[in-house]
């Protein structure tokens, strides 16, 4: 078996993106080395992005060593202190999702350039209850200069879904007493919900000519 990688044609994906999205910023997930794709070489090709999410330290990592000067988001922030170190020398961005990250983070008495909140607007896998975003943002305020609150829709590749507009109302909502950024539009909300794109939008498959 041969498998063929057009880095020129996924560059061009994202450039398609780029003139459907306005001025929101885009977060090229490469993670899983790029969806099997290759981590170095199609970041590289992805040069016109914002940032990068990628999954682990070690994928960072990978992308520093190559001369990768983007920001680069830990899309599943950290799993113990160890990691802070590592996090503030390569300059990395973790998104924060539960109370023992917030913990840990709160304990180390570091702060960092930037971190991403993450709660729970309807697909109840990853993130902070709603109830509890005013709280976890509170004690994350002195931790960084930058907060980017994020949220993950769990159907957005159905155009005609009544409960992606009731997230993105909840999103909204909830947001709507911060001056931050934001970022909720993975691939289906980027293509299908254009009430999703706010200021950064998370393209994944569709980077690599797969529909959601």
């Amino acid at each position: 078996a041969r498998v063929e990688i057009d880095v020129s044609a996924a560059r061009h994906n994202l450039s398609t993106i780029r003139s459907s999205i306005g001025s929101s910023k885009i977060l090229a997930i490469v993670k899983a080395d790029a969806y099997g794709h290759g981590l170095v070489q199609i970041a590289k090709g992805f040069g016109d992005a914002d940032a990068f999410g990628v999954v682990s330290t070690e994928e960072a990592i990978a992308l520093r060593s190559s001369n990768i000067t983007h920001r680069l988001v830990l899309l599943e922030g950290f799993f113990d202190e160890n990691e802070l170190e590592l996090i503030r020398e390569f300059r990395l961005e973790p998104v924060i999702h539960n109370k023992l990250q917030l913990e840990i983070l709160k304990e180390s008495k570091m702060t960092f350039s930037a971190l991403w909140l993450k709660f729970n607007t309807g697909m109840n896998r990853l993130g902070f209850d709603i109830t509890e975003l005013d709280e976890a943002y509170r004690q994350l305020r002195p931790l960084s200069q930058e907060i980017i609150l994020m949220s993950h829709l769990a159907n957005a590749n159905l155009p005609d879904d009544s409960s992606v507009q009731k997230q993105v109302e909840r999103f909204r909502l909830a947001t709507s007493k911060y001056s931050d950024e934001k970022s909720l539009a993975n691939s289906g909300g980027i293509l299908n919900w254009r009430s999703s794109h706010f200021d950064w939008v998370r393209p994944g498959l569709i980077l690599y000519g797969v529909s959601p």
